[in-house]
């Protein structure tokens, strides 16, 4: 629906990113997060929750993209300025 929306406006989706984390490193900056945020969606449980939910909807997904030659995998392992910088050099 996504891809024919945008090409009736013409502007078809040139790339896709996906972030490659793994999902210790999520539970872990996710928790980090909830000790500064105390937001109560970044419990440990609650986040291998949808990361169960992520691993079990997205493969459809990423597949199709990755068969249309449109998807990007980039390490999103660092600091926010360099994970940054590699989606803007893929994106360029």
């Amino acid at each position: 629906m996504l891809d024919a929306a945008l090409s009736t406006l013409g502007r078809p989706i040139q790339r896709v990113v996906l972030l490659e984390v793994s999902p210790a490193q999520i539970v872990e900056r996710t928790a980090r997060r909830g000790t500064i945020t105390h937001r109560r969606d970044d419990r440990s449980e609650i986040v291998a929750n949808r990361l169960r939910v992520y691993h079990a909807e997205s493969p459809p997904l990423t597949e199709y993209y990755r068969s249309r030659g449109l998807l990007v995998s980039i390490d999103g392992v660092g600091t926010v300025d360099q994970v940054a910088r590699r989606i803007e050099e893929v994106l360029a």
